[in-house]
């Protein structure tokens, strides 16, 4: 779901990956006097623990007003606000995705352990054994599906569905936009900090035409802000 703001006049789309826990901690902030963002517990959570599973926390992404949706074209951006979203690299935030989602912690607390495991995927795959297998992964992993999903979906056809777009490594011009638009200064908080992860993140040259393909899109939505060949440099 897009978040509106009424300090900063603006009108947040959401992508996972992107550092979308930060950004909606910060619009929950402002919009709810300066308060944090409760957790709660659903009647869900009983469930877990009658199957001998722990609960579940529920922050931000469960609230109602700032669940990550899909791009909603018939929704109207309110009169003087302006419409936004954060982006970074399609193989950067890919490789994000595999780093804080697939992983055996994630799968357990979405309940999707057993069935991987059914298909004989590893639980805890490497960044390669993930892209060889990643449709798999996508078909029984919400968690590996949500954040791998193209930035289209969360954002719309083209980059003209959403009014400004910012470089995720640019913060500081977002936050110095956001400023000037509430007359005061703001700060995106930092949330969702990950641990190193001690995997094999290392991708063959032989999948390097796989992860072309799977980025394609998001590249060309992107329409140049970033390069496959530099994402690829990086990883």
């Amino acid at each position: 779901m897009a978040i509106d703001c009424q300090i900063t006049r603006t009108v947040y789309h959401a992508v996972p990956k992107v550092a979308c826990t930060s950004l909606k901690t910060l619009f929950w902030t402002l919009n709810h006097e300066g308060n944090s963002v409760p957790l709660e517990e659903k009647a869900a959570n009983l469930l877990r623990r009658l199957r001998g599973r722990p609960p579940r926390p529920l922050g931000i992404h469960h609230r109602a007003g700032y669940e990550t949706v899909s791009f909603d074209a018939s929704r109207p951006v309110p009169a003087g606000y302006e419409s936004f979203a954060v982006v970074r690299d399609p193989l950067a935030r890919l490789k994000s995705a595999w780093s804080n989602k697939v992983t055996s912690e994630r799968f357990e607390h979405r309940e999707e352990d057993r069935a991987i495991s059914r298909a004989g995927l590893p639980l805890e795959p490497g960044f390669a054994e993930f892209i060889e297998n990643y449709d798999a992964y996508r078909s029984l992993s919400g968690a590996a599906r949500d954040h791998t999903e193209h930035f289209s979906v969360y954002l719309g056809p083209t980059r003209a569905s959403v009014y400004r777009l910012f470089r995720m490594e640019e913060m500081p011009d977002l936050e110095s936009w956001l400023s000037a638009r509430a007359g005061r200064p703001i700060t995106v908080p930092r949330e969702n900090r990950t641990e190193a992860d001690t995997r094999d993140a290392s991708v063959p040259s032989a999948l390097h035409d796989r992860l072309r393909a799977i980025t394609r899109s998001d590249y060309d939505w992107l329409e140049g802000l970033y390069s496959f060949e530099a994402g690829l440099a990086r990883l």
